[in-house]
């Protein structure tokens, strides 16, 4: 991931998202794919490198109010985790983390303003090697999310996880964590 982003938790719903996307960088009118248009979310929230585990609980606390089973309150743990410290990691420090309900399913939209992804698109599709340093991010996130869109250039990415509140973890994940050297 890539992020610095301003403000605080809002307990109102977000900015419509072409607002949400212009903050970003974009033009106005522009959101992202990975927005899914929500009319308000339950987590809108600006975030540093403090602020992690608190994310965590929270989100958790979200999905099992939701009625989320609890391997799937896990994966976005999981999930979560693993997208606000790339955007720790990699952009300055800063994002901003949007959880919302749309029907059966979480979504989960980690953005940030840092330096991006090269190749948004094929990001995470295929698992590291047992000792390079990096890239199990967002392998992780492919594998225990149902689905995953990645947007992103020089001016920030937005990453977009969805789980469906009552499905037991995918069988993509079972494979990935049976595999050799995980």
């Amino acid at each position: 991931m890539s992020g610095h982003m301003d403000g605080e938790q809002a307990n109102s719903p977000p900015a419509e998202p072409s607002a949400f996307a212009a903050g970003l960088g974009r033009r106005s009118g522009q959101p992202g794919a990975g927005a899914s248009e929500p009319t308000g979310a339950a987590v809108d929230r600006a975030f540093g490198p403090d602020d992690l585990r608190d994310l965590r609980r929270v989100v958790a606390a979200v999905a099992s109010r939701w009625g989320a089973v609890p391997d799937r309150v896990d994966a976005l743990k999981l999930i979560v985790g693993e997208l606000t410290a790339n955007a720790v990691r990699y952009a300055a420090g800063r994002g901003r983390l949007r959880v919302w309900r749309r029907g059966g399913q979480i979504h989960c939209e980690v953005s940030d303003s840092g330096p991006g992804f090269r190749d948004p698109q094929r990001v995470g599709l295929h698992r590291p090697a047992p000792m390079s340093l990096g890239g199990r991010g967002i392998w992780l996130v492919r594998a225990l999310a149902d689905e995953v869109t990645i947007e992103g250039g020089r001016s920030g990415a937005i990453v977009t996880a969805r789980i469906r509140l009552g499905a037991p973890v995918s069988t993509l994940w079972k494979q990935h964590a049976a595999a050799p050297g995980f």
